[in-house]
Parts: C-alpha cells; sequence; structure tokens
C-alpha cells in the first residue's frame, strides 16, 4: 500500500465544477470543487466528483477507507465544464453515479497512468487521464494557458482552493500565457488527456491543438507571447497511451 500512497501523490487536478459550499477562508465559493480518487490498480485510479452540497469542512471530515484518498478542495479556472459520460460509457449521457460515504458522487475520470514525465528538470508532474471533457469560457473572461516548448498548449483547469502561492516555477522553454476570450468558447479536451501540475498544485491539461492555432490571433495580457521553440527539450511522455478501460 506504501507503493499506492506514493501514487496518489503524483495525481493530478480533474475537477472542472461541483456543487460545493466551504467557510470564509476561500474566496469564491462557486468555483469550488471536491473529488475523491479510488485505486482500483495503480493504473486504474478513478476518480469521483461531489453531486451534493458540501462544505470545506464536510469535505475534511470524511473518513476514508484504506485504497480511497481526497483530492485537494480544487478552485476552477474556467467559466463552465461538463462530463458527457463517465470514461467506460459507451454512449453519450452513459454516467455512473453511486453514493460513498453519505454523499452522491459522479465517476468523471480514470487515471491510466499517474508517473508521466514532462520536462527534464520534472518540475512538473504528470498523469494521462481517461475522461469525456469539455470545457467552456464566457466571452471578456481571462484564460491562462501553459505553451510546451513544441507549442503545445494546455488549458488551465483548476487550482488548489488553499494554496499559499499563486506562482509557479516554471521549467526552462515553457511560457504562460494570459489571454481575454473575446467571445464563448468551448473546447473538447483529448483523451487521453496529459494532466499536469505544477509545484503550486495548479493544474494544467491538453494538449489543445485548436488553442494552439487561437492564441495567434487573440489579444494577450501584458508581455507574455508564446513560445517559438528554439530546441526540443526531450520529454519522456508515451502519446501511444489508449483510454481502453
Amino acid at each position: 500500500m506504501n507503493i499506492i500512497r506514493m501514487l496518489v501523490i503524483l495525481l493530478l487536478s480533474l475537477t472542472v465544477t461541483a456543487t460545493a459550499q466551504t467557510n470564509e477562508d476561500v474566496e469564491d465559493t462557486s468555483r469550488l470543487g471536491f473529488e475523491i480518487l479510488q485505486i482500483i490498480s495503480p493504473t486504474e485510479i478513478r476518480a469521483w466528483v461531489s453531486q451534493d452540497p458540501m462544505t470545506l469542512d464536510e469535505f475534511q471530515e470524511l473518513e476514508l477507507p484504506i485504497s480511497w484518498f481526497k483530492n485537494q478542495p480544487r478552485e476552477a479556472s474556467v467559466d463552465g465544464g461538463a462530463f458527457n459520460r463517465s470514461p467506460d460509457g459507451e454512449a453519450e449521457g452513459d454516467i455512473l453515479i453511486e453514493e460513498h460515504f453519505g454523499y452522491t458522487w459522479l465517476h468523471t475520470a480514470t487515471v491510466i497512468d499517474p508517473r508521466v514525465v514532462v520536462d527534464s528538470e520534472r518540475l512538473l508532474s504528470g498523469s494521462f487521464v481517461c475522461k469525456y471533457h469539455e470545457v467552456s469560457y464566457e466571452a471578456e473572461s481571462t484564460a491562462w494557458v501553459l505553451v510546451s516548448p513544441e507549442g503545445d498548449a494546455y488549458i488551465r483547469i483548476g487550482r488548489d482552493a488553499e494554496r499559499t502561492d499563486d506562482e509557479f516555477t516554471m521549467p526552462d522553454g515553457w511560457q504562460l500565457v494570459e489571454f481575454i476570450v473575446p467571445e464563448d468558447l468551448v473546447f473538447v479536451l483529448p483523451r487521453p488527456t496529459l494532466v499536469m501540475r505544477t509545484d503550486n498544485e495548479d493544474s494544467f491539461q491538453g494538449p489543445v491543438s485548436e488553442l494552439s492555432d487561437y492564441l495567434d490571433t487573440v489579444e494577450l495580457v501584458g508581455d507574455t507571447q508564446p513560445v517559438t521553440p528554439e530546441s526540443h527539450i526531450d520529454r519522456d511522455v508515451d502519446t501511444s497511451n489508449e483510454c481502453d478501460l
């Protein structure tokens, strides 16, 4: 079980939105989500998002058995999102909802590889995740995108609701891009999704090819500019992973 616990430390946030209420320590309670992780095996870790009203105190008081763990309370960085089916669903709307520990939970995602090497400095921890997930932005909202040296774009999906630092250590050749969304946008994340977490627990997910193209046409905030790669950073990322659950 020690190996399993080590794998959990490497897991990344999967949540976009969930019903949540919390205490005064968190400024925007409407953007919080609570998630628990069920370890079936080292290559099958199920993520369940709460569907019931829950306070931060109630989440922290949950007592989970061995092989179940809590993710951090997450603050959404997008305006909306939807899980159109659970990872093993055969058709649109085929979602798995179960009751666990006195609350109702939606099976949103399954981690199939929690130990992906993303950058040569290992500042970003990565996981391959199977899910049917779309995210949306409203016009005039702010979006944050992490751009790799190869030009791949990863959307910031969520943040640790109890973080103590808004900034993270940037790997060499990567860049954080902030821009104002000029119109309502919807992006569908790939299957599997590469989910990356920074050292301040920000979660970036993708890559989203449409977003890479879109960044060339929007007004960026401040001095940020998408990276034009001059050299390739070797990354031990196996993009052949299949979502065959």
